[in-house]
């Protein structure tokens, strides 16, 4: 018997898939949308406060009580939900419209993030109870559909004086070699500053930094990303920048040697700013699924397939995090049917992932 009840979670941009497994290893399914939301069907209504309706799964009792309720096709207002006296039956705190027809699609909104009301769901807990312990294995395309969707932050690039172009640059790489009209991608970025230093390739300060003053970000949706010459050789002016920014009240900032220590400033550069385009998304996103995880762990896909506490885990990590676990699967449940090449076609209502697995992982 476990101690603890294990749940694994798959949130894409329109549905969310759980698959739990309790304490005495019993598995449920549940499929919730990624808004928070339950949809379902009007089947009666007994009074203009009191209506009859059917979901989509089962829920436990008393589960919809104090939540939002609105039905699609009419408008946007929401009512409140003042008490489920029986499994299909609903209160509702303002009269119907009368417009309203038996048959109509309802959807009720809850004020937690998609894993946890799966969670809640297929442990039987109410919104507003502590779940039981568990340990939670979530993978996201978060973090994919808000840099396609162009829905990230506000990002600052810092980068070493004379680099200012460095993005939009970029380099050779072409979709078409022989295009003469290359348009070339727009940078994320919402703003380059230069920084007036330098470090030589071997790691020797060639010109100290210089330190200007920084005003505080104007709003929560705001990041900084760093990038200086050969940081990957001598961290310590991005160290230094990162210090100050912090200290002049940016909360997000990331940092080319923290993140990607390595040779060649362009894709340090881009590691950077992406982690910082998608860092206050995804610090929203996870701080709501863990403060709900009080009694267990919460553990996060990565892009390379594998596994990470929510405290080692960084934003460029999300970018193919959904998808990672899709080529994990589609290559486990192959060899189990004996096939080791496998062609992989995963299709969400934003992108589409598509992979190619050959005995081994690339």
């Amino acid at each position: 018997m476990n101690k603890k009840w294990k749940i694994w979670v798959d949130t894409g941009g329109t549905f969310t898939d759980c698959i739990a497994q309790s304490t005495t290893g019993k598995t449920t399914r549940i499929k919730v949308l990624s808004s928070s939301c339950l949809r379902g069907t009007l089947t009666a209504i007994n009074s203009p406060n009191e209506i009859r309706f059917k979901l989509q799964q089962p829920i436990p009792p008393h589960f919809l009580s104090g939540q939002s309720i609105r039905l699609l096709g009419e408008n946007k207002k929401l009512l409140r939900i003042t008490h489920q006296p029986t499994p299909n039956i609903l209160n509702i705190s303002e009269p119907l419209s009368k417009k309203t027809v038996i048959g109509q699609t309802i959807e009720i909104s809850f004020n937690l993030e998609a894993p946890i009301l799966a969670a809640c769901l297929s442990t039987g807990t109410l919104p507003n109870e502590k779940l039981p312990p568990l340990t939670m294995h979530l993978a996201t395309t978060r973090g994919t559909n808000a840099l396609l969707e162009k829905k990230g932050a506000d990002v600052t690039l810092f980068i070493t004086k004379g680099f200012e172009d460095l993005l939009l640059i970029g380099d050779q790489k072409r979709m078409n070699l022989f295009d003469v009209n290359v348009k070339k991608p727009v940078p994320i970025t919402s703003k380059v500053l230069s920084i007036n230093e330098r470090v030589d390739a071997f790691g020797k300060t060639i010109r100290k930094i210089n330190l200007p003053h920084i005003n505080p970000p104007k709003n929560k949706n705001e990041a900084a990303a760093i990038a200086f010459m050969n940081s990957h050789c001598n961290p310590e002016h991005e160290q230094k920048l990162h210090k100050h920014l912090v200290e002049s009240g940016w909360s997000h900032v990331s940092a080319s040697s923290d993140l990607a220590p390595e040779i060649k400033i362009l894709p340090r550069t881009e590691t950077a700013v992406v982690d910082a385009y998608l860092t206050p998304l995804m610090t929203k996103y996870l701080d709501g699924v863990s403060k709900h995880i009080k009694n267990g762990k919460l553990y996060i896909m990565t892009s390379a397939g594998g596994m990470v506490s929510r405290n080692n885990y960084r934003a460029k990590d999300s970018l193919l995090s959904g998808p990672a676990g899709g080529v994990v699967g589609a290559a486990f449940f192959g060899k189990q049917a004996g096939l080791n090449k496998i062609i992989g076609f995963d299709m969400g209502g934003t992108s589409t992932d598509v992979c190619r697995y050959d005995s081994e992982y690339n």
